[in-house]
């Protein structure tokens, strides 16, 4: 028998909040340098689950606007990025294929460590991102030592808990690590 893990439910813990406090001091590529606005913070731990909207320049002069979600871990994490697959990442070397023909077309692993990467497409993950790829079109995740961003694009803000939850629910299903 199959079973699904139980997560807590996060949202109705958010409170407004503001960037006086500061976002974790951790480069990801998916957080680049714009502005940080609507910040919302767990009541508890303001500190390891958060979320912000972030609007920055694109490609050329666009103008674009992404859902931040950050939850802190408890274990340090190699650098690693979970995206969609595009048509040319079936030429790309370092990632992690995972057998599941449906997976490996929907998302890709990149990982500075193969074994974490391998770890991480257990099949319960799989099963997690196949499931969530449908409600959350665009919804993107990059690990860095200790923390996970879950990062969407688009502009409506009334998703913003949801996208915390999920990187919440995202470090709950990361695997045991030592390096």
């Amino acid at each position: 028998m199959n079973k699904t893990p139980k997560f807590d439910t996060i949202v109705d813990q958010l409170i407004p909040g503001d960037s006086s406090r500061g976002i974790a001091g951790v480069h990801f590529e998916l957080v680049p340098s714009g502005d940080c606005s609507d910040f919302l913070r767990h009541r508890d731990r303001p500190d390891d689950l958060y979320g912000f909207r972030l609007e920055y320049s694109a490609q050329g002069d666009s103008h674009a606007v992404s859902l931040v979600g950050m939850a802190r871990s408890e274990q340090l994490y190699p650098h690693t990025r979970i995206r969609r697959a595009t048509l040319f990442d079936r030429f790309r070397r370092n990632q992690v294929r995972t057998g599941d023909n449906l997976f490996d077309r929907r998302w890709i692993i990149i990982s500075d460590d193969r074994r974490f990467a391998e770890a991480l497409s257990s099949a319960s993950m799989c099963l997690w991102l196949l499931s969530i790829a449908a409600e959350r079109s665009t919804v993107e995740f990059e690990i860095n030592l200790r923390f996970v961003v879950a990062v969407e694009r688009g502009r409506r803000i009334d998703r913003l808990p949801s996208v915390i939850q999920t990187a919440h629910e995202f470090v709950c299903r990361l695997p045991r690590w030592t390096q």
